[in-house]
């Protein structure tokens, strides 16, 4: 996995709201991703549909032309890679809280890229406002 400071370099810039879509998970909710995260998002979409996790449309994002929490650098959001889920269940903070099953978050965590890197990183990892715990991947 690469560091945030790689997926910055290699999806700049940020802010383009004209490479997004529209994105429709199982149940209806939807988010703004950039294009290119087609594949992806299908993956976890079919992940969230077999544990039957339902994301709330007033919860889920993606797409958001903003800094990083506590920080000015931007936010993975900016560039419509990340996607947050259920946000009210699944808080950002110092202490993990959460309502997905940790079989779920597993599966989620083991998709991959046509080149084997890990496509999505769970909050859970975070360890602050920069970087993951594994951020060397």
């Amino acid at each position: 996995m690469r560091s945030t400071q790689q997926m910055r370099d290699l999806w700049a810039p940020h802010g383009d709201s004209h490479n997004t879509l529209r994105f429709t998970f199982w149940n209806g909710v939807y988010v703004r991703m950039d294009k290119r995260m087609l594949g992806a998002l299908t993956a976890l979409d079919d992940c969230l549909s077999r544990y039957r996790y339902q994301p709330k449309q007033d919860e889920t994002w993606g797409y958001n032309n903003r800094a990083i929490t506590g920080g000015s650098r931007p936010s993975l959001h900016a560039y419509g890679i990340a996607v947050d889920i259920n946000s009210r269940r699944n808080p950002y903070g110092t202490k993990l809280v959460s309502d997905m099953p940790r079989a779920m978050v597993e599966e989620i965590e083991a998709i991959r890229t046509v080149d084997g890197l890990r496509v999505w990183r769970w909050g859970g990892d975070w360890n602050d406002n920069n970087k993951a715990d594994d951020d060397s991947h």
